[in-house]
C-alpha cells in the first residue's frame, strides 16, 4: 500500500479512536518529563498512546517514542524544545511565526528597513505584533546565534524595551550606549563575547528584523 494512503488510514484511525479529539504536534522541552508528566505508559504504537491520553481527561499533551506513552496535565514547556510531542490546543503560533522558548512567537526578515519601518511591517502580521521585546536575553541570544544575522533591530528605543523596561547594563556592547542622541538598538555580534549584544544606532538605519507576539490575539501593552 502507497504511504501517503497509509497515512490517511492512521490519521482516519487516531480522529476516529479520540472521539473526535484533534492533537497538534507541538514540540516540548527535555525537562518536561520530570516536571509535567503525570503517567508513562508501555503502548504498542502512537495511536494507542492518543487513545490513552484522549481517555484520560486530565492529560493535555503527550510524547511517544519506543513504545513509551508519557502523559501530561499541562503544557508549561513547551516551547523550548527537541522533543516532539502532541496537545489538544491548536499551536500559539501560526505562518510566519515560530514558538520559541523565552521568546513566545517571532519571526525573523531579512528586509533591511530603518527601525520605524521594521515596526510597521511587523503590526501588519496580526496578533498585535511588534518589534521583539524579549524577558529572557539568554534566549534572545541562543536564538541568534545559529544564524548569520549580524545587526538586527530589536523592541529597542530610547535605551529601554517597547515595554517601557530599561535595557540592563550588561546587556550593551562594550562602549554603549553611547552619546546623548534618542537612538535605536539592535543586536550586533561581539567577538569578545561570542554572543549578540544590544548596540545603539540611527533609528533610520536599515537592517533586518524580529517580529514577535505572545499568543494573545489581543496583542501586547507596549509605549
Amino acid at each position: 500500500m502507497l504511504p501517503g494512503v497509509m497515512l490517511l488510514i492512521e490519521l482516519v484511525i487516531m480522529t476516529d479512536a479520540n472521539h473526535g479529539i484533534m492533537w497538534h504536534p507541538r514540540q516540548v522541552s527535555p525537562e518536561s518529563p520530570t516536571t509535567g508528566s503525570s503517567a508513562t505508559l508501555n503502548v504498542y504504537s502512537e495511536i494507542n498512546c492518543a487513545m490513552k491520553a484522549a481517555e484520560t481527561e486530565w492529560s493535555h499533551m503527550y510524547t511517544y517514542k519506543d513504545n513509551t506513552c508519557t502523559l501530561y496535565k499541562d503544557e508549561s514547556n513547551l516551547g523550548d524544545a527537541t522533543i516532539p510531542c502532541k496537545t489538544r490546543n491548536e499551536p500559539m503560533c501560526s505562518a510566519p511565526f515560530k514558538e520559541v522558548g523565552g521568546l513566545y512567537c517571532v519571526y525573523a526578515n531579512t528586509t533591511r528597513l530603518s527601525w520605524i519601518d521594521a515596526r510597521l511591517f511587523c503590526s501588519t502580521l496580526g496578533h498585535g505584533a511588534d518589534l521583539l521585546v524579549t524577558q529572557s536575553f539568554s534566549a534572545l541570544q541562543i536564538y541568534l546565534q545559529p544564524y548569520s544575522y549580524d545587526e538586527v533591530w530589536m523592541g529597542v528605543r530610547y535605551r529601554r524595551w517597547l515595554d517601557g523596561k530599561s535595557v540592563d547594563s550588561d546587556h550593551w556592547k562594550s562602549g554603549q550606549p553611547d552619546g546623548e542622541m534618542p537612538l535605536c538598538g539592535r543586536m550586533v555580534y561581539d567577538n569578545a563575547y561570542s554572543s549578540h549584544l544590544l548596540h545603539e544606532t540611527l533609528c533610520s538605519e536599515p537592517h533586518t528584523f524580529l517580529c514577535q507576539h505572545n499568543g494573545n490575539k489581543k496583542g501586547w501593552r507596549r509605549w
